[in-house]
């Protein structure tokens, strides 16, 4: 049976210090600035995960966990097409949604013509799920979920 996740790069009692995105269409990226504990060198480390070719991004952030006695966190790949096709599902109606909620759109949900309806690109890169990784990062305050072609780690 294949394992649902790998272990990336282990991210526990992580702190997400900052977090930048760049949307370029197709060459969209984004980076997260982390500050790991080094257990052996019993000292604080800076580290630089970068993201190439993103095509979503779904974060969720929990400002108010509580750090005492836990080792929480973690940087892993997500295996299988279908949560990565969840995640843009979610971005497209999240996407449709925030245009609609000032009120001053009127979509029309039936017409495929209106803007809001047009997945021409979200059936492309249904089409492309092979191409792309699916990445869970998880450090206090919060979790991300990428979609995105690769992705390296720089230590600071």
């Amino acid at each position: 049976m294949k394992k649902p996740a790998k272990l990336l790069y282990p991210t526990f009692d992580g702190d997400a210090q900052q977090f930048t995105l760049w949307p370029r269409y197709t060459a969209s990226g984004c980076s997260f600035l982390l500050e790991l504990w080094n257990e052996p060198e019993q000292r604080t480390q800076q580290v630089l995960l970068l993201f190439h070719q993103v095509a979503a991004v779904e974060v969720s952030l929990n400002l108010w966990d509580a750090r005492m006695g836990a080792d929480l966190g973690g940087f892993y790949e997500l295996y299988g097409k279908k949560e990565k096709r969840k995640l843009l599902q979610r971005n497209f109606k999240r996407r449709k949604k925030g245009w609609l909620l000032p009120g001053s759109y009127a979509c029309d949900p039936a017409d495929p013509q209106d803007g809001l309806n047009d997945r021409t690109e979200l059936n492309r890169l249904l089409g492309q799920l092979g191409d792309h990784h699916l990445y869970l990062l998880q450090s206090w305050g919060g979790s991300v979920l990428l979609l995105a072609r690769g992705y390296e780690v720089q230590a600071l």
